[in-house]
């Protein structure tokens, strides 16, 4: 395996930086606020109006618990990944959002946080969302790894 990866470095490191790139424009996606798209905003006032016991309020206050890190990800959206701006360049946008891994990371979490509430009140089974950990990560590259 380690030899197929080796051999096509390009592949590896445009695949990563897709996967990277998809992530944030789908979370800038969810959690942006506009009424003609399908986001979270949306579907909380969706469950609300099915759903009498759903806490509405207590849902838009944990999208608002990673509301500086939801900006800069819409501001990379905006300028890097989904359009480009004339004015900024994209390796200026990436070093102006100054986003770490565990900003994604919180970022997903609320964001599982938020759909899990939206599917309980929907009365929908949850689903997960699966990051593996380092450790996780390094355990199956040792499982994958031929023996020598």
């Amino acid at each position: 395996m380690f030899d197929s990866l080796n051999e096509f470095p390009d592949f590896v490191n445009f695949d990563q930086h897709a996967h990277q790139e998809l992530c944030l424009l789908y979370l800038g996606t969810l959690f942006e606020r506009k009424n003609r798209t399908i986001n979270l905003e949306r579907l909380i006032a969706e469950a609300a109006a099915a759903n009498a016991a759903f806490n509405a309020d207590k849902v838009r206050y944990w999208m608002t618990e990673a509301e500086d890190i939801l900006r800069r990800i819409q501001m990379l959206r905006s300028n890097a990944i989904a359009h480009r701006s004339a004015k900024l360049s994209r390796a200026s946008a990436f070093s102006r959002a100054a986003l770490s891994p565990d900003d994604l990371r919180r970022v997903v979490d609320e964001a599982e946080q938020i759909a899990y509430a939206i599917g309980r009140a929907f009365e929908v089974a949850p689903f997960v969302i699966a990051v593996l950990a380092p450790t996780e990560l390094a355990r199956i590259f040792r499982q994958l790894k031929p023996d020598e």
